[in-house]
């Protein structure tokens, strides 16, 4: 525990360059993919997923990880950015982390919602993930709860675009339908949100299609990162965001 402390607060984070260039309220710090001695990234993730000789699983060894270097450098929100598709870390994630929120990005394709639905349908097969549960650290959680949708690359309502975010909305209801009760009347404890609730797994946020950020590089090119630029690609977002978080705007 003393090693993993030490190098939490030595070895993992560095404050990222945009914390003086953009003249940051807080700190942004970042833990990149892969370290600045060796780089062997692949070599790490091995090491990772393997059991280790205490006979602590991956995913814990992973929320170990991420709560000590939390409190060794007292952050208020951890961002974990798990690649498309479900492997081991994105899996646990999801699953495991007990994270407030677990955002699920999507475009309105038949790809997307079917790849969700089947998710969905294997996640169900155990109804552990759905009930909610409790411990002495993090207090009432459930799966199915801290899960919500973010339209990706929403388009502007225009031409072939027009009523996009509604049936996007309607098959993003279709498919998290897979884990939710399927009757509320009878159940006070059943988890059946209505299709036009807005705080439901499904009710989408969305981030806006800009075609100046098509080639993001902030470090390179700040004055991308203006007031207008990010209200006009992301203020529904970070609106839903910070509000699910419980973070000031």
């Amino acid at each position: 525990a003393e090693t993993l402390q030490r190098m939490a607060l030595t070895q993992v984070v560095e404050h990222s360059p945009l914390n003086s260039r953009l003249a940051l309220q807080g700190q942004l710090l970042v833990s990149p993919a892969y370290g600045e001695k060796t780089q062997a990234y692949v070599a790490k993730l091995a090491r990772l997923y393997r059991q280790s000789p205490d006979g602590k699983g991956y995913a814990q060894r992973l929320n170990e990880f991420l709560t000590t270097v939390e409190t060794q450098h007292e952050i208020d929100v951890t961002l974990f950015d798990s690649r498309a598709g479900i492997d081991e870390t994105s899996a646990a994630a999801v699953t495991q982390l007990k994270a407030d929120v677990s955002f699920l990005f999507a475009i309105n394709t038949s790809q997307t919602w079917d790849a969700y639905r089947l998710l969905f349908q294997h996640l169900r097969r155990n109804r552990l993930l759905f009930q909610t549960s409790s411990d002495a650290d993090s207090g009432e959680w459930s799966l199915r709860e801290s899960l919500h949708l973010v339209s990706a690359l929403t388009p502007q309502e225009a031409g072939a675009y027009v009523g996009y975010f509604e049936k996007l909305q309607e098959n993003s209801y279709d498919t998290f339908s897979e884990i939710y009760d399927e009757d509320a009347g009878s159940d006070a404890d059943a988890f059946a949100p209505a299709p036009d609730a807005e705080d439901a797994p499904h009710s989408a946020a969305k981030v806006m299609w800009n075609d100046a950020l098509r080639a993001f590089n902030p470090l390179e090119q700040p004055d991308l990162l203006n007031d207008s630029m990010v209200h006009a690609a992301f203020s529904d977002f970070l609106i839903e965001a910070t509000a699910l978080l419980g973070v000031d705007a």
